[in-house]
């Protein structure tokens, strides 16, 4: 997406701004700690997650995209860091080592099948609805632009309304609600 717009020094400084925002956010957690309702922060941040993921492909402004993944990945780790406090306290000591089994094998093979179906669905399924006659030329290509990019800066956005949306569900859930972040 970025170097349809811009060049391999640009994307190099895009993919820095990811890891400085990941720093941050972690040197913060580090710091000033999670204090409080890790349900209520996790919430948050995996519905902040899914709107800076959306930010980042709403349009081909580079200073727009770079606030926007910069954000995501500042908010990633509360995110990781809460669903990591709400399981570990969650679940009994015994049945951590299954848990977490579990949960590295649906995370682990997620990246894998996202690596698979990306590059084909941007290349093959969303770029063409943006070109000139495309899908969605006239109608979402008149908000968040058409051509070369655009395409996969779609599927970010409905990655990231995506997220947002699963977080709302999720955080719904009885199974959720139930999580106690209390030492057992």
């Amino acid at each position: 997406m970025i170097l349809a717009v811009s060049n391999a020094r640009t994307c190099g400084i895009m993919e820095s701004l990811c890891a400085v925002g990941m720093v941050v956010g972690s040197i913060w957690i580090g710091v000033a700690g999670i204090r409080g309702e890790h349900r209520k922060v996790l919430r948050l941040a995996g519905i902040l997650c899914g709107f800076f993921m959306a930010v980042a492909g709403i349009n081909k402004n580079l200073l727009l995209t770079g606030i926007g993944i910069f954000l995501f990945f500042l908010c990633l780790p509360f995110m990781n860091t809460c669903g990591d406090v709400l399981v570990r306290v969650s679940i009994p000591n015994e049945m951590q080592g299954r848990v977490w089994g579990m949960i590295s094998l649906l995370t682990q093979a997620g990246t894998v099948a996202a690596y698979i179906s990306c590059g084909v669905l941007a290349d093959y399924i969303f770029e063409p609805m943006f070109v000139e006659n495309g899908l969605l030329f006239l109608s979402i290509g008149r908000i968040i632009g058409t051509g070369e990019g655009r395409g996969i800066g779609f599927m970010l956005i409905l990655a990231g309304l995506g997220m947002a949306a699963v977080t709302l569900l999720v955080c719904r859930s009885k199974g959720f609600q139930a999580t106690d972040t209390e030492e057992k």
